[in-house]
């Protein structure tokens, strides 16, 4: 969300643009080239931790490509 919007939502989460660069990527490419990009660490951290949250929330199962991604 942007910084106007954050405050409309309590679940709400302000992202780095890369971040969401990098989500935009993951949920619009063909599957075999996921893995064909780097994340700074800072933004990597906040990928991570915004797959973790999605997946908290709507999937009893944590998937290893998610630890893959820890890497």
């Amino acid at each position: 969300l942007c910084s106007d919007c954050l405050d409309k939502d309590k679940n709400g989460i302000m992202l780095k643009k890369s971040t969401l660069y990098a989500l935009q990527y993951v949920a619009s490419s063909d599957i075999k080239k996921l893995f064909s990009f780097e994340l700074k660490p800072e933004i990597k951290e906040e990928f991570i931790g915004i797959i973790r949250r999605f997946g908290n929330k709507y999937m009893n199962h944590e998937f290893n490509s998610v630890e893959f991604l820890k890497m």
